[in-house]
């Protein structure tokens, strides 16, 4: 919700009027989203994305970063993670298999909920990759809005501005 607040408050200084509709798109996809139901406080990792973990001998057996371990809910953490394996996917293939991430959330269920059914919490977790991924997208768009103030840096040899770059990176969100 801070992400779509903020994105309200500062949409009409984006510099652009493509980052204005793409500001205009994402907050209303961002209402039509259905709610997660609440499963409670947890420790989480905070940012679970591919880069944080740790492989041997091919299969994943850590994390690493673990500077936003904090308590919040289920939904942050595993749709993060499902977003970022089908970010990783879309990058390298072009598309992305919703069983693997269905596989990835019936894993977590298993050993986290375990009385949850299966079908609800996959459409849950797929749900809240969703979300997470349309908030990086508002939160992308907002810092457009910042000037150099933004969060986010850009890459300046790819990109002519941090305009460009956040725009960029927005849409794939």
């Amino acid at each position: 919700h801070h992400y779509a607040t903020h994105l309200s408050e500062v949409s009409a200084d984006i510099p652009s009027l493509e980052g204005r509709r793409f500001a205009e798109k994402a907050l209303q996809a961002y209402t039509e989203l259905p709610q997660l139901p609440d499963y409670g406080k947890q420790l989480i990792h905070g940012d679970p994305r591919i880069a944080n973990i740790l492989h041997k001998d091919g299969k994943p057996y850590t994390f690493i970063d673990w500077d936003t371990l904090m308590n919040g809910t289920v939904w942050m953490d595993l749709g993060d993670m499902l977003r970022s394996i089908a970010q990783e996917s879309l990058t390298k293939t072009g598309t992305f298999d919703v069983n693997e991430l269905a596989a990835v959330a019936e894993a977590y269920r298993r050993e986290a909920f375990p009385d949850i059914e299966a079908e609800e919490f996959a459409d849950h977790a797929l749900l809240a990759g969703q979300t997470i991924a349309l908030e990086l997208a508002m939160r992308f768009t907002a810092d457009f809005a910042e000037g150099n103030d933004g969060y986010f840096a850009w890459d300046n040899q790819t990109f002519s501005s941090r305009h460009e770059h956040n725009m960029s990176r927005a849409a794939k969100q």
